[in-house]
């Protein structure tokens, strides 16, 4: 789409996923309206030392940054979810900081899971870190069915769409490299330890797996983000 205005007609909420990479910050910015309707607002690459301090300034100016409608009202991102599995003290760090400095917006520690006895959201984080710092950990590979399963949900459906069919939109601005990303991985079977393709309920065992050649930054970002969605929801907001 050729969004209007930096926050499109019917966004509601706004939730940050953000990716730690040796060299720097990637960001995902996702609105969110009816039914988890869902538009990429801006996919952001800081780069910088994640080590040192100055990227993270830089990563806590860009989460205070309010984007505006048509009417020129400002939004903010109320929650972000930020993945510790690299550098996870700096991590820690950072969010509390963060969450010093504004206590009215959420900035979450996560670590992803792929067993499916996990929860998308836990009810319960970890706490034992040097930080106290709550560290939640994420059900992503069901999250990543929900995204798949919606962008397929949206392949055929016009401009002229009934608003609330959890649909994706993406602004123009993004090029040929972000869809890939988001795109690079696929699911397959995975066999138990006994040989097993079935688990002991029935279900099949799945996996995601990366494309050969692919990056996945885009597809992570936007799993977190999703996530932060589903952590502001369980505070029943």
């Amino acid at each position: 789409h050729l969004y209007d205005a930096a926050v499109p007609n019917g966004v509601q909420v706004w939730r940050g996923g953000v990716d730690v990479q040796a060299d720097r910050i990637e960001v995902e910015v996702l609105g969110f309206g009816a039914a988890e309707e869902c538009w990429s607002i801006e996919h952001k690459l800081l780069p910088g030392d994640p080590t040192g301090w100055q990227v993270w300034e830089d990563l806590h100016t860009y989460l205070g940054q309010d984007f505006r409608d048509v009417a020129d009202h400002p939004h903010y991102i109320q929650a972000a979810c930020i993945d510790s599995g690299y550098l996870m003290q700096n991590v820690l760090g950072a969010i509390r900081e963060y969450t010093r400095r504004r206590p009215t917006q959420r900035a979450w520690a996560i670590k992803g899971s792929v067993d499916p006895m996990v929860k998308i959201w836990p009810s319960n984080p970890q706490r034992n870190n040097q930080h106290r710092v709550p560290l939640y950990t994420i059900n992503v590979g069901a999250i990543k069915e929900t995204i798949m399963s919606r962008l397929r949900h949206a392949e055929g459906v016009t401009e002229g769409h009934t608003p609330g069919l959890q649909l994706f939109h993406f602004p123009h601005t993004h090029g040929s490299d972000y869809f890939e990303q988001l795109m690079s991985e696929r699911q397959v079977p995975r066999l138990s330890r006994g040989g097993r393709q079935r688990s002991l309920t029935g279900r099949i065992n799945k996996e995601w797996i990366l494309k050969p050649g692919q990056r996945n930054e885009v597809l992570d970002c936007v799993v977190y983000a999703y996530a932060a969605l589903q952590g502001w929801l369980s505070l029943g907001n």
